[in-house]
Formats: C-alpha cells, structure tokens, sequence
C-alpha cells in the first residue's frame, strides 16, 4: 500500500484517509488512534468516532499535574519507578480541542512507559501492542 498527496497538503488532511486505507487494506477492525494534538482537526475526531475507532489524544497540560508536582517534592532527587501509578482528575481542552462543541475531560490514571527509542518496526508494533494490553489491564476493560 502507497499513497502520496501534493507536499503542502496538510496532515489533518492526509491522517484519516491513510488510516482508513490501511484498515480496509489489511481487514483491522479493533483501530485505536494515537497521534498529537496538532494532528487533529474536529472533522478528524468525529471521522474517528463515526468509524468506530478509539483513540487517544497527546496534548500539553498547561500545569504539572498537582499529583506529580507533590510526588517529586516528597522525593527530591528520586527517578519515579516503573509503573508508578498517581491518580488524579486533569480537565483539559487537549491544546484547544473541543469534542463536539464541548471540552474534554481527561483522567490521568497511570504511567505506562518512559520513552523507548525502537530498533524497526517489528519491536514498535510489539510495544504498542503490549502498551494497548497494559491500558485495559489498568482500566479494567
């Protein structure tokens, strides 16, 4: 599969049509969409969501959470562990987006990883896969 649009054609117009493309190429039905906020576009998200798809939505938190701020101040000088979990309740619009008209409200529930730089794709695809089973694990879903 490959396509190819004009080089100042944005990526909120190339995002959704080259998903679509590689779900029906390769028969996918269980999609979640990860991509940044600047990615997005409203159109995106409801295309997204009347396609059935799940997806997750990287924006700035305009503060450090007051759980995370706390934690490191109750520990001066101590790298958070893996798989530390702090709760705590964050309502963000996700860099101005709006769903529908209305803001988003965010849970951050758990860290799942730090950053890991990958080797191919191969060992990309098993950590997402491995991140998305983590996800329902701590979710419960």
């Amino acid at each position: 599969m490959l396509d190819a649009f004009e080089g100042n054609t944005a990526e909120t117009k190339t995002m959704i049509p080259l998903i679509r493309g590689f779900v029906d190429a390769h028969g996918i039905v269980d999609v979640i969409v990860v991509a940044d906020a600047g990615m997005m576009s409203e159109a995106n998200l409801k295309d997204i969501e009347d396609a059935g798809w799940s997806f997750i939505i990287a924006g700035k938190l305009p503060d450090i959470p007051y759980q995370v701020s706390k934690w490191h101040t109750d520990h001066p000088g101590q790298a958070p562990t893996d798989q530390m979990i702090l709760s705590q309740k964050v309502r963000t619009n996700l860099a101005q987006l709006r769903l529908y008209g209305a803001p988003i409200a965010v849970d951050f529930v758990a860290h799942i990883r730090g950053q890991v730089r990958f080797q191919g794709i191969d060992p990309l695809i098993e950590q997402i896969n491995d991140d998305v089973r983590r996800c329902h694990e701590i979710l419960g879903t």
